[in-house]
């Protein structure tokens, strides 16, 4: 049966993270609520499009594929174990909506937009309910986009579209960021913030950015979160919200920020795949065309992405996108940089993760996922890698969670060391050895 999907500053005292776990009464609630899709709309600007498309040339990898492909009667996967290192499992409570995850410890926080709240599972997938109740009705009218971790006990939360929320250790509400009232060059002010990393201290963003004059502007900025710093934001790259490529792919619900230490790095379209890194208060430089170090060909091909004005044109543009080929993800762990790339194979996608060297000019080695899925979201942790497999996009915020697929760290770390020992070309079948 297909289950319904639905679619602010400073604050002091201690709230516990159970403020964000949903009781199993007001998730109902929630499901049979209707959906507000203003915090995900376009802000009515007509977009261009551009380029063409191009194969990614890599080996095929077969590592207890699911068939694919995934149908929704399909998604209902018993929990069963793949191997020493490699788990598939349903996640024992649904999230409706999600884009984000974080790993804290041992626990897996994912954000349901739709569900109003943070979740919190264990490495199978078990959902981890908050022992010390729910104090959800402080938070009813809050929608968690995205979230991150800053270290051990601590997080991000980003709620709506332009609020960021400061949990410290065990998970206590601190203090809250504002992103409207940040200040920015020549009175610019922020008014919507998409996709974004923690690098350090600051938050480097893509955003909408408006001038006093009503000049709107799309592109990439970075703001300290720290307490007792200046609230006002840094533009590292922006271009006209009318016209900008990058702001129809960073709009979608993909990573293309990650970071590690103070160094962020991101992905802009304008021009092809370019891989960008900013170090603190350094201009930002550009590292190189994905499409070189990916092999795509033709270089420079960027998928000519439909409009996305109304919340009915989201379900045509992901069509779009899971008919082509492109990254759909950047990722940072252990000091290197990760790419998931997706391309059309048969009736289901091909998952690839690519390793680039520290300093991102040069892939290593790239694997094949062992999954189907018509969506991944992915998200590496100390311990375990989680591939959180997703089913098409029917529409705004209806989109079925299907499984998740869990990887010891180590595993993936041997995995790619496989990958780059075994193959001239940076190309093999490291998850055979691992998924068995």
């Amino acid at each position: 049966m297909k289950s319904i999907k639905l679619s602010g500053r400073e604050l002091a005292g201690a709230l516990i993270l159970a403020a964000v776990l949903l009781p199993e009464a007001n998730e109902a609630a929630v499901r049979m609520g209707s959906c507000d899709a203003g915090g995900s709309c376009c802000s009515g600007y007509p977009e261009a499009a551009c380029g063409g498309g191009g194969m990614l040339k890599t080996a095929s990898v077969d590592c207890l594929t699911p068939s694919h492909p995934i149908s929704r009667a399909q998604s209902r996967m018993a929990s069963a174990r793949v191997g020493s290192r490699c788990t598939r499992s349903d996640l024992d409570r649904p999230v409706h909506w999600t884009n984000s995850g974080t790993w804290v410890g041992s626990d897996l926080i994912l954000a349901d937009t739709v569900a109003r709240g943070l979740k919190r599972y264990s490495e199978d997938g078990k959902f981890k309910p908050e022992s010390l109740g729910s104090l959800s009705r402080n938070w009813a009218d809050l929608y968690p986009t995205r979230v991150d971790s800053r270290q051990v006990g601590s997080l991000v939360v980003q709620l709506d579209g332009d609020r960021f929320v400061v949990l410290e250790e065990n998970y206590r509400r601190h203090y809250n960021v504002d992103a409207p009232s940040l200040k920015g060059p020549k009175g610019s002010t922020l008014e919507k913030l998409y996709d974004w990393s923690l690098a350090g201290t600051d938050i480097v963003a893509f955003a909408d950015i408006k001038t006093p004059q009503n000049v709107w502007s799309s592109g990439f900025v970075r703001f300290s979160i720290a307490l007792n710093q200046p609230r006002e934001f840094r533009i590292l790259g922006a271009w006209s919200s009318e016209v900008s490529v990058s702001r129809k792919f960073h709009r979608i619900g993909y990573s293309y920020i990650a970071a590690y230490g103070d160094t962020a790095y991101f992905i802009h379209m304008e021009n092809g795949f370019r891989l960008i890194e900013s170090k603190g208060q350094e201009v930002p430089t550009e590292i190189g065309l994905l499409d070189a170090l990916l092999n795509y060909t033709p270089l420079n091909s960027v998928p000519a992405l439909p409009n996305y004005i109304r919340p009915t044109d989201y379900a045509p543009l992901m069509r779009v996108v899971e008919d082509s080929v492109l990254p759909t993800g950047l990722y940072a762990w252990q000091d290197s940089l990760y790419i998931l790339s997706r391309q059309p194979q048969g009736m289901g996608t091909q998952w690839l993760l690519s390793k680039l060297d520290p300093s991102g000019d040069r892939r290593l080695a790239t694997v094949e996922i062992p999954s189907r899925a018509n969506h991944l979201l992915v998200v590496p942790g100390p311990r375990h890698w989680a591939f959180i497999e997703k089913g098409p996009a029917y529409g705004l915020r209806d989109q079925e969670v299907q499984g998740i697929l869990t990887i010891e760290s180590i595993g993936v770390d041997a995995m790619f060391k496989h990958a780059s020992n075994g193959s001239a070309n940076g190309v093999a079948d490291g998850f055979a050895n691992i998924c068995q």
